[in-house]
């Protein structure tokens, strides 16, 4: 499993951490779809990614508490611009969300 130092996106390094999330296993074997609170959103944002991104590995068909790992656009007073490493269900990949998501940096 990859740690949390970084990750390239485009051939450009961006500084990777875990963020809580909800998660469970997707239809797709190898996918997992996670939900994370976002800012300025009254409902978790979801996104189908590869389970080598989310943590416990072992995924089943009922949401479970987890982390999912993100790229570190930036910081800013709090919270944080991130990209989901997967496809989002209705909105684009970066999000905002709150620091105290974070479970590493």
């Amino acid at each position: 499993m990859p740690d949390a130092s970084s990750i390239q996106i485009g051939g450009v390094e961006f500084e990777g951490a875990w963020v809580r999330c909800q998660a469970q296993a997707s239809f797709k074997p190898g996918e997992a779809f996670v939900k994370l609170a976002a800012e300025d959103t009254p409902r978790p944002l979801g996104f189908y990614v590869d389970t080598t991104l989310v943590r416990p590995g072992d995924l089943g068909s009922q949401e479970t508490p987890g982390e999912v790992r993100v790229a570190v656009l930036g910081r800013d007073n709090g919270s944080a611009t991130v990209q989901v490493l997967g496809e989002p269900v209705s909105f684009g990949p970066r999000i905002t969300v709150p620091s105290n998501l974070f479970t590493s940096a």
